[in-house]
């Protein structure tokens, strides 16, 4: 097994203000690319500093190169237009900006490679100047073939004769991107999926209309798990219920309620060292895990530690709640994380930073009593 962080996080950091007014200066034409990269700079070694003030053995840059967690393929490839906003942004107390809403892109030529590519600076920075081992994080095709863009009617099929080609063409671009990350050295890539929420519930929760097979999703996400397969490097894939900051459609205030047998086939389906996985108070109980008990070859990073909330889990739960979790995967196959990414999105998050610190910090207190010795 590669090397295993007992408290580790989703790799998306609460964007300092100086970067959200940065983004929609570039915008607005006010400022270039090149003044981005500098305020972006600046800000990821202060993320780095702040990992490494709360005690973690894994770094990331907080995914603040990318409009979105999701958007780094897009922001690298020629061919695509925004097709306009998705949803609203705001939170309704006013402080997200409309101009950081969720982007809609719609493809209208072959798309290429543009030649200085997101991932590429990302590695090129952390390698650099990350204090340790550093994860770099892709988004999973099942993320962006949910988002119900990318392909319209009339346009895209000028250029693409379906969906399906649309869809191998994108996963290609991201197994790129993993290739990349595990030939420069990165000693963990993480793919993020959020949307096996969408069938984590089985039976009781049925996914949406439209919903592309789960065994396509595990094959899609399995295409990327094997292209960062390398000696030394750990590969893992990040499972939540999401964090959208916004009105309407969301999981926020919904409980998935975990189904133990669904929970089984994706686990162990895919070929992950590790899976960071949330168990919070909207999602499936630690008993969703009872189908698990043979696991041996990879972790479950239990994302136990809430990013929609300010309040501060005690450690003494949190470790109970690890210990309840032993019963059913052995402890050496289990970590902490936190439920999802703490940016919530480039417009806003639920937290400050000050709160977010303590979090962290908070999972190695608890990392550290669990697996003292190990």
């Amino acid at each position: 097994m590669s090397r295993i962080f007992r408290a580790d996080h989703c790799g998306s950091l609460i964007r300092p203000d100086s970067v959200r007014r940065a983004r929609v200066a570039k915008l607005r034409g006010e400022i270039d690319e090149a003044e981005l990269h500098r305020i972006e700079d600046e800000a990821i070694l202060g993320a780095l500093e702040l990992q490494r003030k709360a005690g973690l053995g894994i770094y990331t840059d907080g995914e603040f190169r990318r409009r979105f967690w999701f958007s780094g393929l897009e922001e690298s490839l020629e061919g695509i237009v925004e097709g306009g906003t998705l949803r609203p942004i705001e939170r309704g107390d006013g402080k997200a900006n409309p101009e950081l809403a969720i982007p809609n892109p719609v493809v209208v030529e072959k798309l290429r490679r543009r030649p200085d590519t997101i991932i590429a600076r990302e590695i090129a920075f952390l390698k650099k100047h990350s204090p340790g081992p550093f994860k770099v994080t892709v988004p999973a095709q099942g993320s962006i073939a949910m988002l119900g863009t990318w392909f319209k009617e009339g346009v895209t099929d000028k250029v693409y004769s379906s969906r399906e080609e649309l869809t191998d063409t994108l996963i290609g671009f991201l197994e790129d991107d993993v290739r990349t990350a595990a030939e420069a050295g990165v000693p963990y890539i993480q793919i993020d999926n959020p949307r096996y929420a969408a069938y984590i519930g089985g039976a009781g929760v049925p996914p949406p209309a439209g919903a592309p097979p789960i065994e396509d999703v595990i094959a899609w996400d399995n295409r990327l798990l094997r292209a960062a397969r390398r000696p030394g490097v750990t590969v893992g894939l990040h499972i939540c219920l999401g964090t959208y900051v916004g009105s309407g459609a969301t999981t926020l205030n919904r409980i998935i309620p975990y189904d133990p047998a669904m929970v089984a086939r994706i686990f162990s389906e895919l070929e992950a060292d590790v899976l960071t996985v949330e168990y919070s108070e909207r999602s499936g109980t630690l008993e969703s895990l009872k189908l698990l008990s043979g696991l041996r070859k990879k972790v479950i990073a239990l994302g136990m530690v809430n990013v929609l909330s300010p309040q501060l889990e005690p450690a003494e739960e949190l470790v109970r709640k690890l210990e309840q979790a032993a019963k059913y995967v052995p402890l050496d196959n289990l970590a902490i994380c936190n439920n999802c990414g703490f940016a919530g999105t480039a417009a806003d998050a639920f937290l400050n930073e000050d709160q977010q610190l303590k979090k962290l910090q908070r999972m190695v207190e608890v990392s550290k009593t669990v697996w003292k010795g190990r």
